[in-house]
């Protein structure tokens, strides 16, 4: 369960780190990614799942896979954590495809 989620999400965001050089700190996509990690920090799940579903979007629509798979791995653990584990394992699933 979760984790096994959370271990796979460990694997994700350190292949991504490794792969991928940081954006700039200004950038609106950053700021969305801090608001999302707040919501979930908080226990807001369902606001950090919304925040980092629509980050998704937007790096899939600009082919950027790494951020993507990261924000992915990201939606997986908020997913258990509301004990959405279908969504929670086929985002964990897509984040692995993309690295």
């Amino acid at each position: 369960g979760s984790i096994v989620g959370f271990l796979m999400a460990i694997g994700v965001h350190a292949a991504v780190s490794d792969r991928s050089p940081q954006p700039a700190t200004d950038s609106p996509k950053i700021a969305r990614l801090q608001t999302a990690q707040q919501f979930y920090q908080s226990g807001q799940f369902l606001a950090a799942i919304h925040t980092w579903k629509a980050a998704a979007e937007e790096y899939r629509a600009q082919g950027e896979r790494l951020h993507q798979s990261l924000v992915l791995s990201y939606l997986a653990l908020a997913y258990q954590q509301v004990g959405q584990f279908q969504p929670a394992t086929e985002a964990m699933e897509r984040a692995m495809d993309l690295i």
